[in-house]
């Protein structure tokens, strides 16, 4: 994951404060098949502190979509 090279951060340096496994982020990372859920792309946000743009960016990169509340 860029953010998380960028960010200098080990997989379990980063797994504490997303509440996301080591094992989950690993196999982000080598791009592995494996499902994932908001919850746990939302927690790597929360987890790499991605500004606002940043975080739009790492979800745009998945198959989920926010929706704006904006008027």
């Amino acid at each position: 994951m860029q953010f998380q090279a960028e960010r200098k951060l080990s997989n379990k340096k980063l797994a504490d404060p997303s509440l996301v496994g080591e094992k989950t982020i690993q196999r982000l990372r080598n791009d592995e098949e494996y499902p994932t859920t908001i919850k746990s792309v939302l927690g790597l946000c929360v987890g790499l502190r991605l500004s606002v743009p940043e975080a739009e960016m790492l979800i745009d990169k998945t198959d989920f979509k926010l929706i704006s509340m904006k008027d």
